[in-house]
């Protein structure tokens, strides 16, 4: 019997006899046919029925446990159908009663189909997080989430060809049939790799880096990132510092300095938890290991609303999930650390990672290090110079420090991942001389550690959610103390006896919940929304004295402590089609403790591919930030502390950002990227030095806290050129950054510490068969530093004008080369990294602070204040081993 005709036709779906108790089944715009075939199997029962007639009606509604009449009542309630029971078949036909409503039924729309999929690596299993999908012919795509899934909503029942691809790892395509995919779809790709024993593959090299169709937002390959100079081959935030807009003439990774913001006004996620503290020796590189990290993502700024609490930029990096499938080893060696690295499977869903570092430095002293040393502490070196006449003998500082990184994943079914991860480092100094004049004893100690416990758990192939359990600790103890007996000016017998004491000791509790949840409404439009809940207590104190003779010039001590909580929600859609590519448009709601107030944050993105070769971008966004770090000692970044905002000493922070920009890809070889920016941020704060003359011949120090405003202005252009497997980088940022505060420089505006006119990084990567080389050129026009003048009665001059002096340029030339090869089954590198290589000399500060004869300076005239430069680093050289197996 033909389909189409008029006759019925009958079906006979179930086998069985007797009717089932109950119908359950839930529909959006289903056709009735396959509604009718669900309620046949489900209740045993036999249907007859026109096809053609019953697939032009389609059925949404929501069924639980119904009889089989209610099930079939429903289902006909909104078309012309009935049905009557004959000989134990029932037989669906016109209702005479309703067949005006056949003339006037809209037509059924389009089915709609849905894939899931998972994208991993194929050698290790490790999902590859925010890979990208496109829909080939298509101006459509999408993104996996953190744990590699993705879902695509169509209307396209046969045939549909998905581009896939990931930063360091060769692209994928394959053909798909959305009407009969069932089950998980796994995308299983390969790392781009160039050798392979003796055997030179000459294809086209990956990107060390990679901008993202988002304004501001910057993609790091952490395969290839290490291949960069840096004084660690297994730093990431060197290459960050390569960025434009990332400050790179710092020479400190204590913080990374983003369009102009201080380090603490960037969020740094580690897995879900927030880490304070991100550097080794005294922001000589970086703590976190390389090794141990799978996805390294940075945002500028203009970011949506899942990320909040801080006003500047984020970096959110990813630590590896471990092998699925073999158990590795790699173990690496430098003039500083060693550090090893296994990941095995446990069981047939489980994976583990462990990954350490410790550094031999306060057992065995390299060049390296003692140069090392005396780059990043010259003060220690200072203090025993002592006079000719004092016999000393000089002991060596101790230092050493470690991290460590471990995750669990456990994988309790093709939509259920939970995760643990656990991150800990540690830096400390302990420094002790003396002589027959003399004694300095010195104590440091200072880390981060967090964890994590993350479940993610995709519900259905539009619906997914995360939860993430975290919580930081930071940690700072700083203590030195020295004496010295100094020989009067114009006396031969007669001493001075010196005495100064700084103790500091910072505390930072960090606790948070955070629930995200991820909507695919259908195949142009997503909707993200979720809240978080974030606990930060901070406690610190610091105890300062100097003293003459007995006499005293300063004398503090401070405590401060605050408990806060911030209550998060955020929204936001997604939605792209066609030459849009991106139109996100997202809020962010907080509420704060302390200050007891609601904050809002607005925020929106846009790209639009103006032709095959162009891309608009544009951003927008309010940004709040409820904890602030305050430099206790000028220019330096670990001596200081973080305080929560409370609304009046320390106000929340409010920064507005306004991106716009391009994306431009010429050639295949070439592609330029162009942001232009403007961020006001309001309620910073600082401290604030004075001095004043007393009666009893004393000249004391008073610091107070000032609060003030920052404007920054400024364009990063980001040029990249393949030259078939070598690559060339250009960043250059032009830039003006100002403060104003109400007690500071009458009012008027004055440049920022970090104000930079012009900044310009060059770096080229190139491989010559097993060999790696690479160089980076750095200059940064000459920042500025406060030269305070004063009047003989410790008055500040008429003619001062704060941070109106400049330091000279900076020019760094950097190179890194490596070698790879292979003895069996074993992979060995062995390289080189030399910074700053023409032993070029940079000022990176000129700090002050007052002498030990203030008081008869200031009788004579003279500025109490002694200024000293903080010199960079000379050239440093450093040699490194690695095997992995």
């Amino acid at each position: 019997m033909k389909r189409g005709a008029l006759t019925i036709l009958i079906v006979l779906l179930m086998l069985g006899f007797g009717h089932a108790q109950s119908f359950t089944g839930s529909y959006y715009n289903a056709p009735l046919n396959l509604v009718l075939e669900e309620v046949s199997s489900q209740c045993n029962v036999k249907m007859a029925y026109d096809f053609d007639l019953v697939a032009k009606f389609t059925v949404t509604a929501k069924l639980h446990k119904v009889t089989l009449s209610e099930a079939l009542q429903v289902a006909f309630e909104n078309t012309p159908l009935t049905f009557i029971e004959i000989n134990g078949v029932f037989v669906i036909k016109p209702d005479p009663g309703k067949l005006q409503v056949l003339t006037i039924a809209p037509a059924p729309l389009p089915p709609k189909y849905k894939v899931m999929g998972l994208v991993r690596e194929k050698l290790s299993g490790e999902t590859l997080p925010y890979a990208s999908i496109s829909l080939s012919g298509t101006q459509n795509g999408v993104a996996a989430n953190s744990d590699g899934y993705f879902s695509i909503i169509t209307q396209q029942a046969d045939s549909l060809l998905l581009s896939i691809s990931y930063l360091g790892y060769l692209p994928a395509q394959l053909t798909v049939s959305p009407a009969n995919q069932r089950g998980l779809l796994v995308v299983e790709l390969d790392r781009q790799v160039e050798v392979f024993d003796a055997v030179m593959i000459a294809a086209p090299r990956s990107d060390v880096m990679q901008v993202e169709s988002e304004p501001s937002r910057i993609r790091l390959n952490s395969a290839r990132i290490t291949e960069l100079p840096s004084l660690s081959e297994l730093d990431i935030t060197a290459p960050i510092q390569l960025l434009p807009g990332i400050d790179g003439t710092t020479e400190s990774m204590a913080g990374l300095s983003i369009r102009k913001s201080g380090p603490d006004e960037n969020l740094v996620l580690y897995d879900g938890f927030t880490v304070y503290k991100i550097d080794h020796f005294f922001g000589a590189f970086s703590s976190f290991n390389a090794k141990a990290i799978k996805d390294v993502q940075v945002f500028k700024g203009g970011y949506d609303a899942t990320y909040g609490g801080r006003a500047s930029g984020v970096v959110e990096i990813t630590g590896k999930s471990g092998s699925m499938n073999k158990t590795s080893v790699d173990v690496g060696m430098d003039l500083l650390s060693t550090d090893v690295t296994i990941e095995t499977p446990v069981g047939k869903r489980a994976s583990f990672i462990i990954s350490g570092r410790r550094s031999f430095t306060d057992k065995i002293q390299s060049s390296l290090y003692e140069s090392l040393l005396k780059s990043t502490r010259a003060d220690l070196s200072s203090y025993t110079k002592v006079p000719a006449y004092v016999s000393n003998e000089t002991s060596d500082p101790s230092f050493y420090y470690y991290d460590l990184n471990t995750k669990l994943t456990i994988n309790l079914s093709s939509s259920d991942v939970v995760s643990m991860s656990g991150y800990k480092g540690r830096d400390k100094l302990t420094f002790f001389d003396s002589g027959a004049k003399y004694s300095i004893d010195e104590n440091s100690d200072w880390g981060s550690s967090g964890m994590s416990l993350r479940w993610a758990r995709q519900w259905s192939s539009s619906f997914s959610q995360t939860l993430v359990f975290g919580g930081s600790r930071y940690n700072l103890f700083y203590q030195h103390l020295d004496s010295l007996r100094k020989r009067k000016p114009l006396t031969l017998f007669q001493n001075d006896t010196i005495q100064k004491q700084f103790i500091l000791d910072s505390r930072i509790n960090d606790v948070s919940l955070t629930l995200s949840n991820s909507l695919n409404l259908n195949e142009n439009n997503s909707l993200d929304f979720g809240f978080s809940v974030n606990s930060v207590k901070t406690d610190f104190s610091e105890s300062s004295l100097h003293q003459v003779n007995q006499n005293v010039i300063i004398d503090t001590t401070r405590i401060v402590a605050n408990d806060s909580r911030v209550l998060s929600v955020y929204a936001q859609n997604t939605y792209s089609n066609g030459i849009l590519k991106l139109f996100k448009t997202g809020i962010r709601v907080n509420r704060h403790s302390l200050t007891n107030k609601t904050y809002f944050e607005p925020r929106v993105q846009i790209a639009i591919a103006a032709s095959s070769i162009l891309q608009l971008k544009a951003s927008a966004g309010r940004y709040h930030q409820f904890i602030n770090r305050i430099p206790m000692v000028s220019a330096t970044d670990y001596r200081s502390v973080w305080a929560v905002s409370d609304g009046a000493r320390f106000p929340v922070v409010i920064s507005d950002h306004y991106i716009a920009g391009f994306s431009l890809k010429p050639y295949s070889s070439m592609s330029i990227d162009v942001e232009g920016y403007s961020k006001f941020t309001d309620g910073l704060a600082a401290i604030y030095n004075s001095y004043r003359r007393t009666a009893t011949n004393k000249i004391t120090l008073n610091r107070s806290f000032y609060k003030y405003s920052s404007t920054v202005l400024g364009l990063d252009v980001m040029l990249k050129q393949n030259f078939g497997r070598y690559q060339l980088w250009l960043a250059y940022t032009l830039s003006k950054a100002s403060n104003e505060s109400k007690t500071i420089n009458g009012s008027d505006s004055y440049p920022a510490y970090d104000d930079q006119l012009h900044e310009l990084k060059i770096f080229g990567v190139a491989k010559v068969r097993r060999w790696n080389f690479s160089l980076a050129w750095i200059y940064g026009s000459g920042k500025p530093w406060d030269a305070p003048t004063f009047t003989n009665s410790t008055v500040l001059s008429p003619s001062y004008s704060k941070n109106s002096e400049r330091l000279p340029a900076y020019q760094r030339l950097d190179l890194a080369i490596g070698y790879a090869y292979n003895i069996g089954k074993v992979d060995c590198k062995v390289g080189m990294n030399i910074v700053n290589v023409l032993d070029i000399s940079n000022i990176l500060g000129r700090p002050y602070q007052i002498k030990d004869d203030a008081y008869e300076q200031v009788l004579q005239g003279i500025s109490p204040l002694e200024f000293s430069d903080i010199n960079g680093m000379g050239r440093l050289n450093t040699l490194y081993f690695n095997f992995s197996f």
